[in-house]
């Protein structure tokens, strides 16, 4: 695992989108780019090929990021821990990305289908 390494903005120059896809169900969560936590304050939704990301209403920046399913790579499963509940930890272009369930679980089956 490389949580040292990148983050979100490493993320977001390849990953950015410009509007919001149509339709997206976020669910608010928790998560984990790079080093950098994000204690429910995070949007997530996985729908249309991949994973969606965007920081909730702290920060300034409201972009939004998306990984598409096929470069995400699932690197380990946990139980519930410092998360509210179970989380899978996925790594693309050498950053870490640690997701939540349920949406975790959907990403999974994503990648499988």
């Amino acid at each position: 695992m490389s949580i040292f390494g990148g983050g979100w903005g490493d993320l977001a120059v390849r990953h950015s989108m410009l509007g919001e896809p149509m339709e997206l169900r976020w669910q608010s969560s928790s998560a984990r780019v790079g080093a950098m936590m994000y204690k429910n304050t995070m949007k997530v939704a996985v729908q249309h090929g991949g994973l969606y990301l965007q920081r909730d209403s702290f920060a300034l920046d409201k972009a939004i990021l998306f990984l598409p399913a096929d470069s995400l790579e699932l690197v380990s499963r946990h139980k519930a821990s410092w998360f509210s509940n179970a989380y899978c930890i996925f790594t693309i272009e050498g950053v870490d990305v640690w997701v939540e369930e349920p949406e975790a679980e959907a990403l999974i089956k994503l990648k499988a289908a």
